[in-house]
């Protein structure tokens, strides 16, 4: 399978289209299979995220862009200013995003470009072109220094029509180090909504900031899309956008599922810096208690049944925010605020600042229990100002992220991240594959729902799901299929074949290990070793409101770890 990687030397914008035969699996299949492979085999140590020798990837998967449901995702790669070993060497960090830009890439016949160096001044790429013939320009960007994120993105249309987008904030002009990418939307572009996807992890919006690059853009000029033969993409299509895979997404998104389910007796919803994991005015964030002050409207991705997307309006119909679970949670009750039009203005300014809503719910939480800055838990004023000063660079403390925070202050038995990176909304006591994560549970470890959802508490168990369940995630993070779409990897397989790249399931699973072992090799080429694969304090002890049985004690998880580096060669 032959690819076409576009290399972009900053200053100069000096360009060059490189073809290549991808042979291994992880390659063929694309998105970090590449990305990671391309970074172990060209990439010396990086020291320093910002550094301009800090390569900035963004790629797409073999399916992005074809005609299979949700085939949109679009990687984002590189040394992260957030996720960090005991001693702070930086680690290699991956972030997806879903949105049109993966297809537009697609449309030029261009699967991977990778940027180095950095420009003299604030700047936007722009690349278009059909079948790999593509021509890429380096433009003036300062008008829109300091611009929120939406505002950026209607700029980037204004100058560019036809396109689609990738923007930082100005939280990632100012270096936050969880700053994100915005990518834009047809809902945006052709419709003037103002909501856009998010490459929202590890920081990477402050890695393009460094580069003083604000914006991608992308026009592809050949709009085919791959096709599969009827009887493979019909059925399939049809069990994304209807199945009962799907169907808890499509009826109540993540925010009301998780919500509901984790309010109940599981008590597993993190509340007051994952203190507790209950509270009664959680349930004015259920459905029902919602709908009777705001209106809510289900949306979704281009060609994508499962409208996934849930709007909190206003009943007159403004639009507040798109609530997905994690933000809604740790803006939310992880803050003590259960006021839906608060939460909701609070993501709104994570979003159009430019920076990751999960980490920023951490970062406020530590800082709310620690009673940092002032802040104490329900300070919905506190935290709008908090956010507001991180974004615009008058707030160099809350922007260094919870590790760092906790190293300055000394307070670290209450500083919920693993790695560098937060939390994303589920508890560490009874997810102890979390520690594990490359690139954090919520996106590299899908095993956070073990415990409540099938009771999973045994070593047994625990070494049977991280790579059977936990690792088999990571296989979306290279095909380009959204993880909601729930396509397995017999389906894969299907999809695969139809295209002339020969595996099976079984070979799926084991480039999904593969993936995950050249990651943890590009770590401890970094400088992380066994001490940094460990938990808050916190996540070894029950908590008050906790309805799942505590089991990952101290002595549990150190025997689950040396079981699982054996079981998985790290």
């Amino acid at each position: 399978m032959t690819t076409r990687t576009l290399h972009i030397a900053l200053p100069s914008g000096a360009w060059c289209i490189e073809e290549r035969e991808n042979k291994t699996l992880t390659e063929q299949l694309g998105g970090i299979g590449r990305s990671l492979a391309w970074v172990h085999d060209h990439c010396e140590r990086v020291a320093d995220p910002f550094a301009p020798q800090n390569p900035l990837i963004i790629n797409i998967g073999v399916l992005t862009g074809s005609k299979v449901m949700t085939g949109l995702r679009t990687y984002f790669t590189a040394f992260s200013p957030l996720k960090r070993s005991i001693k702070d060497d930086p680690g290699i960090m991956y972030s997806a995003a879903s949105g049109n830009l993966g297809q537009e890439i697609a449309f030029t016949g261009i699967h991977d470009i990778i940027i180095r160096g950095a420009c003299e001044k604030l700047s936007y790429l722009w690349i278009e072109g059909a079948d790999g013939n593509v021509t890429v320009e380096l433009r003036d960007a300062t008008p829109i220094q300091m611009a929120p994120m939406s505002a950026r993105i209607r700029w980037m249309q204004d100058q560019r029509p036809g396109g689609h987008y990738a923007v930082i904030g100005p939280a990632g002009e100012v270096g936050v180090r969880y700053a994100c990418i915005g990518c834009s939307t047809d809902r945006q572009t052709l419709k003037g909504e103002k909501f856009m996807r998010f490459a929202g992890r590890g920081g990477l919006g402050a890695v393009m900031g460094s580069k003083n690059l604000l914006a991608v853009g992308v026009k592809g000029l050949n709009r085919a899309q791959r096709d599969f033969p009827k009887a493979i993409l019909q059925p399939l299509n049809k069990d994304i956008a209807r199945g009962e895979e799907t169907s808890k997404y499509r009826d109540h998104g993540t925010w009301r599922y998780n919500i509901e389910a984790l309010t109940g007796p599981k008590g597993g919803l993190p509340v007051f810096n994952f203190s507790h994991a209950n509270h009664p005015d959680a349930k004015r964030l259920y459905t029902h208690a919602v709908e009777q002050t705001h209106r809510v409207t289900d949306e979704n991705c281009v060609q994508c049944g499962i409208k996934c997307w849930k709007i909190v309006n206003t009943k007159d119909g403004t639009p507040l925010a798109k609530v997905d679970y994690e933000p809604c949670c740790l803006l939310g009750p992880n803050l003590g605020i259960f006021d839906i039009g608060q939460i909701c203005e609070l993501i709104w300014l994570c979003d159009d600042g430019g920076v990751d809503a999960i980490t920023m719910g951490g970062v406020l939480g530590y800082m709310m229990e620690n009673q940092l800055d002032g802040l104490t838990f329900g300070d919905f004023a506190g935290a709008k100002r908090v956010i507001e000063d991180v974004c615009c660079g008058r707030n160099k403390f809350a922007a260094l992220g919870v590790k760092a925070m906790s190293e300055q202050t000394g307070i670290k038995h209450n500083a919920m991240h693993v790695h560098g990176l937060e939390l994303a909304a589920y508890l560490g006591n009874t997810d102890p594959a979390a520690a594990f994560a490359i690139a954090g549970n919520h996106m590299s470890m899908a095993t956070y729902g073990l415990a409540a959802n099938k009771g999973v508490s045994t070593l047994e168990g625990w070494l049977d799901a991280i790579p059977n369940v936990g690792l088999v995630t990571l296989l979306n993070d290279m095909s380009g299929v959204c993880k909601f779409a729930k396509v397995d990897a017999k389906e894969h397989a299907l999809l695969l074949n139809a295209l002339g790249i020969h595996c099976t399931p079984e070979d799926l699973k084991r480039a999904c290990l593969d993936i995950y072992k050249l990651a943890r090799a590009i770590d401890k080429r970094q400088g992380f070793t066994a001490e940094d694969d460990v938990l808050p304090d916190r996540c070894h002890a029950p908590i008050p409101g906790q309805g799942i049985p505590q089991f990952n004690t101290r002595e549990f998880f150190s025997a689950l770890k040396a079981k699982v580096y054996e079981r998985l060669g790290l």
